[in-house]
């Protein structure tokens, strides 16, 4: 899956605490290494990303490390196993628990 770091965004929150604890939450799985193809990096950080091509303008969140969180504006590549998890709080960890949605209603799998 082609995507590109959303610049900007390092005041946004959530209820999990972190972006990473957000993607951790709702993808079901500790985040180990980067999402980006062939990096060994340990996860750091979850970043906010948009889909390049196509029409989903949605923003996700993946696992990256920070040397791949701090390059906006450049198509990265993602491993075909990253999960990508909405970053709209209002579908995800902002909805009450008896609303909240089960996590394969909300994953995007990166392929």
């Amino acid at each position: 899956m082609l995507v590109k770091n959303i610049k900007g965004t390092a005041d946004r929150t959530c209820n999990c605490g972190t972006w990473l604890a957000h993607w951790e939450r709702f993808a079901g799985v500790r985040a180990m290494y980067c999402g980006v193809l062939s990096c060994l990096s340990e996860a750091e950080v979850g970043a906010h990303v948009v889909k390049e091509g196509g029409t989903d303008k949605a923003q996700y969140i993946v696992p990256m490390c920070k040397k791949h969180n701090a390059e906006s504006n450049k198509s990265i590549v993602l491993s075909s196993h990253i999960v990508m998890i909405p970053a709209n709080i209002s579908v995800t960890c902002g909805m009450t628990d008896s609303n909240s949605p089960s996590k394969t209603n909300l994953t995007n799998k990166a392929n």
